[in-house]
């Protein structure tokens, strides 16, 4: 009787939490995010972990972690100015079904978004237009609502901080 309820108890313990344990960020890499948005778009775990990366001198990378896997991805692209929204979605998988708003400043699924930073200029990319792009990674999260609304934030942060000046 006692391994039988041993055994259940280890059952249980091994399962994978279906709550968020850990604390949701306010930020992503220094830009403010909307966390109750934002926590609709990640997965349930114990621990998160927020890195931030430059793989390019016109690229800023903000990945979330969640129990080590790589659940979001948060970044800010300098491409082109004959570049156009419909071509920063394409370069990226997570945004292939994504559909524009009225004003075609934004395209958004439920697994990922982009958005052009309005009124964005930098001496270092004078021939260059600032892009925010986000991308779910987490198995199963796809929410088009909270994608379209942390895009929106998040272009807006953007344009108001540091990179912008």
């Amino acid at each position: 009787m006692l391994l039988v309820a041993l055994g259940a108890f280890a059952v249980g313990c091994s399962e994978a939490s279906e709550a968020k344990e850990y604390g949701v960020p306010k930020s992503l890499c220094g830009v403010p995010v909307a966390s109750k948005v934002l926590e609709r778009l990640l997965p349930p775990g114990q621990a998160i972990d927020v890195q931030e990366k430059s793989p390019a001198p016109s690229r800023k990378l903000c990945q979330v972690h969640v129990d080590d896997r790589l659940t979001l991805a948060a970044s800010q692209e300098w491409w082109e100015k004959t570049d156009t929204l419909i071509g920063v979605a394409n370069a990226h998988p997570k945004l292939d079904s994504a559909q524009p708003t009225d004003s075609y400043v934004y395209l958004s699924s439920g697994t990922g978004a982009v958005g052009r930073v309005k009124d964005c200029t930098s001496p270092d990319h004078t021939r260059h237009t600032l892009y925010a792009i986000i991308e779910v990674h987490a198995e199963g999260v796809s929410d088009a609502a909270a994608m379209k609304e942390l895009i929106t934030g998040y272009a807006k942060a953007v344009e108001t901080g540091g990179t912008c000046r």
